[in-house]
Order: C-alpha cells, then structure tokens, then sequence
C-alpha cells in the first residue's frame, strides 16, 4: 500500500527503524537496506574487474590470431612458387592446404604447449587473485587450449585457402 506501514521495501524500512528505535533511540541508523543490495555493491568492483578481463581477453585472442594470420601469409607469400609448381604438377587444392594448416598446426601446438607451461607458472604467482580458481584448474586448461588451438588453426587456413589459388604459371613466372 502507499502508506508508512506497507508491505513494501520502504514500509519494512520504516517498521524496522521504529522497532530499533524502540529499542534504543540514542543508535544512529545511516544505511538501512536489504542484505542483497549490499552483496551485489560489495562484488561491484570485482565484477567490472572480471569484465575488464574478459575484454582483454577477447582482445589478446584477436591480437594473437591477426599475428599468427600475418606470419602463415608471410610464409605462404614467399613459398608462392613452390605452390605454383605443386599445383602444375598435379598436387590438388586440398593437399596444398594440408600441408600449410599442418605446418601451422605444428608450431600452434609447439606454441600452446609452452604457453601451457608458462601459464602454470604464472597462475601460482597469481594464486591469490584467482577466487576459487587453483593453479592447476583443469577446466580453464580444457577451455583455454582448444580455443587457442582453433584460432591459430583459423589464422593458417585462410593463407592456406589463399595458396590454392596461385595459378602455376604466374608463380613460376613471378621468380
């Protein structure tokens, strides 16, 4: 209702500050409000850190994607000719892209395995940041790898894609 002792937040407000004024009128009360409220403002701080993470995060995926993408373009650009000669020679589109996504896919996993390493050694550092997270939290490693693994993957096929589509006789006459 709209009056003082209705069955809303205020008029429970209100009920309680007369019930603690009956018990001692002399107690200030200054910040009178739900238990849940004050959770939820108390974890305010660790929630916008957690967003701000994941941001970075999604930002370090992108970053790391666009270098391996440029460095498997840069090697598919040099070994132009030799794609050019693999193809007049009869090799099909799809085995010059198994080749390339299979180098690639060699140093990601050579990449993603160090980078496993490093980051157990970095996560004991940061132990007591990680609430409820140990350092050796298998589901964040099952999560982690194959994201990692499928984006580095992504970034070699696409240069890949690209090999196939050099025609024999500009490669070869291009060196």
């Amino acid at each position: 209702g709209g009056g003082g002792g209705g069955a809303g937040p205020e008029g429970f407000a209100k009920r309680l500050r007369a019930a603690l004024d009956e018990l001692d009128p002399l107690v200030p009360i200054v910040d009178l409000r739900p238990l849940g409220d004050t959770v939820v403002g108390a974890r305010g701080t660790q929630r916008f850190t957690m967003r701000l993470a994941v941001l970075f995060a999604v930002v370090a995926l992108g970053i790391g994607g666009v270098g391996v993408y440029g460095v498997m373009a840069y090697a598919v650009a040099k070994r132009r000719g030799e794609f050019g000669v693999r193809l007049a020679l009869g090799a099909r589109p799809g085995s010059v892209v198994g080749l390339v996504v299979r180098q690639g896919g060699i140093l990601a996993a050579v990449g993603l395995g160090l980078g496993a390493v490093a980051a157990l050694g970095v996560t004991t550092l940061l132990r007591n940041q990680l609430y409820g997270v140990t350092s050796t939290d298998l589901v964040s490693y099952l999560v982690a790898v194959p994201v990692l693994g499928l984006a580095a993957l992504l970034a070699c096929w696409l240069p890949a894609r690209r090999a196939t589509r050099v025609s024999p006789l500009e490669a070869l006459r291009s060196d």
